[in-house]
């Protein structure tokens, strides 16, 4: 996927499924295993798509128990964002944290501390954030697998 195509403007549950992607993605570099998505599954929030006018934007992430290799595991991460043509810089807190931005998703972060994190967040797109948590509810009541959830 090119960055250009990457930024075109997507519906909110192309944003939704791009960001799911995108983290299982980055956790698939790493040799890091017992991967799960702490906060649950992907949500929608609130965001403004300028002028006033509010959209929704998706986010998640994936944790796992911290490796042992973090400057290297960071080193990946950074890489393989760059080949998505993400900018991408890396932070030294206590541990490696790499910060990304453009690409197929508005921002995401990579964070080797207390344990390892990738999350991302979705651009912000057209949308009621609290109707599209509601539809995907109904959806995984109905037995739907959507992106991001456990099965």
């Amino acid at each position: 996927m090119t960055s250009k195509a990457a930024e075109k403007a997507l519906t909110p549950r192309e944003g939704r499924d791009a960001v799911v992607e995108f983290v299982i993605g980055t956790t698939k570099q790493l040799e890091v295993t017992g991967w799960w998505p702490r906060n649950g599954v992907a949500a929608a929030d609130e965001c403004g798509l300028g002028g006033g006018v509010l959209g929704a934007s998706y986010s998640y992430d994936h944790w796992a128990p911290r490796g042992t290799d973090h400057a290297g595991d960071a080193e990946r991460v950074a890489a393989y964002w760059e080949s998505l043509g993400m900018q991408v810089r890396i932070s030294d807190q206590g541990g490696p944290v790499v910060y990304g931005s453009g690409g197929p998703v508005l921002r995401a972060d990579f964070d080797t501390n207390a344990s390892d994190n990738v999350g991302a967040l979705a651009r912000c797109s057209p949308g009621d954030f609290w109707e599209l948590n509601e539809e995907d509810q109904a959806e995984r009541d109905r037995g739907k697998v959507l992106p991001g959830m456990r099965v």
